[in-house]
């Protein structure tokens, strides 16, 4: 269809979108990686040098990602730890 054929949708009614739950946002090893500012290949070996780094979730084989809340949870547990020491 192109954007001449698009239905008019202006009388339509327009229906909210509810808020999706913190949990449902995943990041790819790039974009965990442009989070904290290092190669998605440092993303991998922080899996396995530490043990509280966020493990990805397999969605699919060759598909991986990580739970932003996830990952949230990790940044706070760091700066706690950071700010008791």
């Amino acid at each position: 269809m192109t954007h001449a054929q698009m239905p008019d949708t202006e009388g339509s009614k327009k229906t909210k979108l509810k808020p999706a739950h913190p949990d449902a946002f995943y990041l790819t090893d790039r974009q965990t990686g442009a989070r904290y500012g290092v190669c998605r290949a440092a993303i991998w070996r922080w899996i396995q040098n530490d043990a509280n780094f966020p493990k990805p979730i397999r969605l699919s084989p060759g598909c991986s990602r990580w739970r932003l809340s996830d990952l949230e949870a990790w940044e706070a547990a760091k700066a706690a730890c950071h700010v008791a020491a």
